[in-house]
């Protein structure tokens, strides 16, 4: 497993708007080579000669960051996780393998809805 196992992917990331999870613990970054750029997720502030291209929250992190009680979370037989939020008695949900893309699903949903 590495640390991009524990974030949801770059695209995904790319979406969180400008001054959201600031704090996260992980950032997706950017090394150019002379071959071509690479992008890799380490930890917040670890090398300065990279470039910081999105945060990546981990799933601890999107999970407090969402507002919302009632959360429910679970893994089916066919390994995708689902999590589910309510909000203004209405039910909001995400799904995926990973986790974390999961919970960054719905919380751009959410986030969208209070926008």
């Amino acid at each position: 497993m590495t640390l991009k196992d524990l974030v949801p992917p770059l695209a995904l990331c790319r979406k969180i708007p400008k001054g959201k999870f600031e704090d996260s613990a992980l950032v997706w970054s950017r090394r150019t080579s002379r071959f071509a750029p690479h992008e890799w997720v380490i930890p917040r502030g670890y090398a300065a000669e990279v470039s910081d291209i999105a945060p990546a929250p981990t799933l601890a992190e999107m999970i407090a960051a969402i507002p919302y009680t009632c959360m429910d979370n679970y893994l089916t037989t066919k390994g995708i996780f689902t999590i589910t939020s309510m909000h203004n008695g209405k039910n909001y949900g995400a799904w995926d393998h990973n986790p974390a893309t999961a919970a960054l699903k719905l919380w751009l949903e959410l986030e969208a809805k209070n926008e």
